[in-house]
């Protein structure tokens, strides 16, 4: 049975289809930098998009993060439990330093940005079957959204 989320939201056609939060990007006292993704190239990408004036704010959508219901939905409740152990995140990250930090930590500084990762890929979602297209930053590497048009490809002026 489908849940409430807060996850989608309206957005105005004067705003393209591309989902960004600055929240997407993990950084903690350089422990970022010992897993050889890298964790900040979400901030990275729409800086330079801005920089070279393709972007602005004006025309992102901003993610909001997931919920432990909206998780549930794929994921586990046990799944979800063993996320407050630092231990677990440090094997899932693939950082071994993480088993150190406190779990609130691990929350906020790496969890946190992941669930925002993952309400914004669900936005972007509803947005590609809404518009016929969509971008979710943390994918743009590989999973640009794209589903047979049903409207205008670019937002009305």
């Amino acid at each position: 049975m489908p849940h409430a989320t807060q996850l989608y939201q309206h957005v105005p056609e004067t705003r393209w289809p591309i989902v960004y939060s600055p929240r997407y990007n993990i950084t903690f006292m350089g422990l970022e930098k010992l897993h050889p993704f890298d964790a900040g190239k979400w901030g990275k990408v729409i800086s330079f998009l801005k920089e070279e004036k393709l972007l602005s704010d004006s025309m992102l959508v901003e993610a909001r993060e997931a919920s432990e219901d909206d998780l549930l939905v794929a994921h586990t409740r046990r799944y979800l439990n063993e996320l407050k152990w630092s231990f677990a995140v440090a094997t899932i990250t693939e950082i071994p330093p993480v088993i150190f930090l406190p779990n609130f930590l691990v929350q906020r500084k790496v969890l946190r940005p992941l669930r925002t990762q993952t309400g914004g890929t669900i936005m972007a979602g509803k947005l590609a079957v809404d518009r016929g297209w969509a971008i979710n930053d943390p994918g743009l590497k590989c999973s640009l959204l794209q589903l047979p048009m049903r409207g205008k490809f670019y937002p009305s002026k």
